[in-house]
């Protein structure tokens, strides 16, 4: 459920952008949350496991746009959580809810089994799965996280991309970041505040305090930790958190009509008044000389602290507010972090990956193949682009004929060739645009040495030269020269632009 009201609070952050904004980056992805969209998805309804079907194209959209997605699962329910849900859905019973838990977790096993096979890391947290997430945010394990949650910024995540599609007509998601904080005086401890205010997974909150009422209150406490804050209500005196307000302040006294002074205005006329230090009549009303009498010293304390007293007041009818149970369940949740050889992208397993989608969607071997295929070409490309200079490159599928290349409608260099497995004797042909399965600098590398070697000059044009700092060229060496000379690549100059053929013109 998350923090009612948080993503209105948070509204002025997000920026949408499209997936490819995500590209390079690690992202931790709460895999509960997309098994749940996709069972309420009405679209998705008469599709056999919509579940499993909405993760493997989404997973798929992120490989081949060259994100890392590291999936969470969820662990034990916090006995917290488990006693607020309860007294909230009281006419339920135990017996339905340990039923709907299991078949829960029925669906998440097939999805972690989807995963495996597809070589995708798959964890498990100690407890809520935003919080694993959260603390590989805040660990710098992962670029930000992908869920509808707002818990996530609770637990100590700094960024999470909110609304995740692969919709290729708009935006795929919204990007919240609490670098943006200093526009909202949010950070996570005050988050944490408005979750004991508004209510939570872990408690009801304040009652008669809404979104509202909160934003009043941030404002006014501009500066201020809110959680320390609160504690400060319990431990000292109304006097030392409000100085001048008093409770029991007696009725307004007679004030002057023209200078707006304690006493009446016959007498000022007669005597003169002490705060206009006259002594016949007085002066017009002035700013800088305001009334100082007690009522208008408890007037102004309680307009100064308006918002504060009324969420103050409210709060005291909470006998353990604020509930110290919830403060450490988002600000001392600890897990143990997986090291990398678990968190990294693994070869995809083929006959596992069509194994799976033939019992759980139905997919034919030639169909899953045809989906499957870019994924696997993708992790080659992963591997060759993050490989140390002494490991060896795995190929898995290599051109063996070129068959047809061109241009096709939209400009894009495309290569229709044979492939065959490596080690195997079977063919496939396969029509994809190479262009779009390499990145971008190395693209840049291989055509800046494409230009040195026919023109036998640098190129003084920035279309030749690689991003600032680029050492790729220099990080691979001869492992991709090995590649070109075996037939892997080569490179085409079409008009000003450096294409990336999958064939050399020799084969």
């Amino acid at each position: 459920m998350g923090v009612p009201g948080l993503w209105d609070i948070l509204s002025e952050l997000p920026e949408e952008k499209y997936i490819k904004y995500l590209r390079g980056k690690r992202v931790a992805v709460d895999l509960s949350g997309w098994v749940v969209q996709a069972t309420k998805f009405k679209g998705l309804r008469a599709v056999k496991n919509p579940h499993l079907r909405n993760l493997f194209f989404r997973v798929s959209a992120l490989l081949l746009n060259d994100v890392h997605p590291i999936f969470v699962l969820e662990g034990k329910v916090p006995e917290l959580k488990k006693a607020v849900f309860k007294k909230r859905n009281y006419q339920g019973n135990n017996n339905s809810d340990n039923a709907s838990r299991e078949s829960f977790d029925k669906i998440l096993n097939q999805c972690h089994e989807l995963l495996k096979s597809l070589g995708v890391s798959c964890i498990k947290s100690s407890g809520e799965a935003e919080a694993l997430c959260a603390l590989l945010c805040a660990k710098g394990i992962v670029d930000g996280v992908i869920t509808n949650d707002s818990d996530a910024f609770l637990y100590g995540a700094h960024t999470v991309y909110r609304d995740f599609s692969i919709d290729k007509k708009g935006p795929n998601i919204k990007l919240y970041s609490l670098k943006s904080e200093k526009k909202l005086q949010l950070n996570q401890r005050n988050l944490i505040a408005l979750a004991l205010l508004l209510g939570c997974d872990f408690g009801n909150g304040v009652p008669k305090v809404g979104k509202k009422t909160a934003l009043e209150l941030l404002k006014e406490l501009e500066g201020y930790d809110l959680l320390q804050r609160f504690q400060d209500w319990k431990q000292k005196s109304e006097s030392e958190l409000f100085p001048g307000y008093e409770t029991d302040i007696k009725k307004k006294g007679t004030h002057c009509k023209n200078c707006s002074h304690l006493g009446s205005t016959t007498k000022h006329r007669k005597e003169g008044c002490g705060m206009c230090d006259s002594k016949i009549s007085c002066k017009p009303p002035d700013s800088k000389n305001p009334c100082i009498c007690s009522w208008h010293k408890n007037n102004d304390a309680r307009q100064k602290h308006k918002n504060e007293l009324k969420v103050y007041t409210a709060a005291k009818s909470i006998p353990d507010f604020p509930n110290a149970k919830v403060i450490e369940e988002f600000l001392k949740f600890s897990d143990e972090i997986p090291g990398e050889d678990v968190l990294d992208w693994k070869c995809p397993d083929l006959k596992q990956i069509q194994g799976k989608l033939f019992d759980f969607l139905g997919w034919t071997f030639e169909y899953s193949f045809e989906k499957c295929f870019p994924i696997i070409t993708s992790w080659q490309q992963f591997k060759m682009s993050r490989n140390c200079l002494t490991d060896k490159i795995t190929l898995l599928y290599k051109p063996i004929n070129r068959i047809q290349s061109g241009e096709s409608k939209n400009n894009a260099f495309y290569c229709a060739c044979v492939v065959t497995a490596v080690g195997h004797t079977s063919k496939l042909d396969i029509v994809t645009n190479m262009e779009s399965r390499f990145p971008a600098t190395l693209v840049l590398w291989l055509g800046r040495e494409f230009y040195r070697d026919k023109y036998g000059v640098t190129g003084s044009s920035q279309a030749w030269t690689p991003d600032p700092g680029d050492k790729l060229g220099d990080k691979f060496g001869d492992e991709i020269w090995n590649l070109k000379g075996a037939g892997i690549f080569s490179i085409s100059l079409l008009g000003e632009e450096i294409r990336l053929n999958v064939v050399d013109d020799s084969m």
